[in-house]
């Protein structure tokens, strides 16, 4: 039984002989970055979406300091457990229309024989579109993801990569069988 409050390293500043440990402090606070830039447009529209993107750049600076200053294995653990469940988020967020979604009314191009600005008027309208700052934060997080689960100790880090490929595989079922819809 491994003790999570052990620390992987006492040092106060991070050694750069340690790229996995670098990998994630940069992506942790490139994901937070992102996130807290696009935080104001969130509030706009709703203030439950806002906080929720505030919280996020909060948890991933907070990450970001814990990495260059002293990380225990389980602080990598919820990092690796609260990024992953916000990348799972993403994507429903992008091939589901989520209840909890506001409409989207971002304006459009008008679309041929579209109504209106050519949003679509069917359940998809709370999907959210893809924009560059969604795939920066997208390929921070999956950064993260990557260096946080190569500074485990084996054995926590094989038990993290099945549970995470095992969700992947439960993930893809669901969305090709319908089963979330």
């Amino acid at each position: 039984m491994s003790n999570t409050s052990t620390p992987v390293s006492a040092k106060r500043t991070i050694d750069v002989a340690d790229p996995y440990r670098m990998i994630a402090l940069v992506c942790s606070l490139v994901a937070a970055a992102v996130h807290a830039l696009v935080t104001p447009e969130h509030f706009g529209e709703s203030p439950l979406i806002g906080s929720f993107f505030a919280v996020v750049a909060a948890g991933q600076l907070a990450l970001a300091w814990r990495l260059r200053h002293r990380v225990t294995e389980g602080v990598m653990q919820v990092g690796i457990w609260t990024t992953a469940t916000l990348v799972a988020l993403y994507v429903a967020s992008r091939t589901f229309a989520l209840p909890f979604m506001p409409p989207h009314l971002n304006s459009r191009l008008p679309v041929e024989g579209g109504i209106g600005n050519g949003t679509p008027i069917f359940p998809g309208s709370r999907m959210e579109s893809v924009g560059v700052p969604d795939m920066l934060a997208l390929l921070a997080e999956l950064g993260l993801i990557f260096g946080l689960l190569l500074l485990l100790p084996s054995q926590a880090r094989s038990r993290a990569t099945t549970i995470l490929a095992w969700g992947s595989i439960a993930g893809v079922v669901v969305y090709t069988t319908g089963l979330f819809v």
